[in-house]
């Protein structure tokens, strides 16, 4: 395809990470941009018709490994998205863990990321640098850290920092 073209002239030291976006329910696109992954992060909403896109999507990408003869890509985890501040719920939790792969850290809701698209000034919709302290921001930086480092290293260091400012702050 030629997806697999572009990727294959590209530099493989020029990029730590590519990351590829593509719609739910649109098969060929994700079936060619599967073919070009090494890993695999399945964002989703937590209502039962984001529910409905999930195992088929799973089943994709075992499909890929099988064509692909190999262990790629690998399937790292869901992505849960637009959650309220009390977080996802035992239903939701419960469905996702079903299927025995980790959850990274929820991206919150948030006015900021329904209006930021059209805002002119490109640095004010990146929010991490816009509105770094705000829980959407914080999120969004939980989940680079958790892909950097994996979501079990990437945990144990927010524990082990949370102990610290608690020890600084008993000082």
């Amino acid at each position: 395809t030629a997806l697999m073209e572009e990727f294959a002239s590209l530099d493989p030291g020029a990029f730590d990470y590519v990351l590829l976006d593509c719609p739910g329910g649109m098969r060929f696109m994700e079936q060619s941009a599967l073919m070009v992954s090494d890993d695999v992060i399945i964002p989703t909403g937590l209502s039962m018709y984001d529910y409905y896109g999930i195992s088929p999507t799973v089943e994709l990408i075992q499909r890929t490994r099988d064509r692909r003869e190999s262990e790629h890509p690998r399937f790292l985890g869901f992505l849960p998205n637009g959650t309220t501040p009390r977080g996802v719920g035992d239903d939701a939790r419960a469905y996702l863990e079903s299927y025995s792969v980790p959850m990274f850290t929820p991206v919150r809701s948030s006015q900021l990321l329904k209006s930021s698209p059209g805002w002119a000034d490109i640095e004010k919709r990146v929010l991490v640098k816009s509105r770094p302290n705000s829980q959407v921001a914080l999120s969004i930086v939980q989940v680079a850290r958790e892909i950097e480092l994996g979501i079990t290293e990437a945990h144990a260091q927010v524990v082990a920092n949370a102990i610290e400012i608690e020890q600084a702050a008993v000082v």
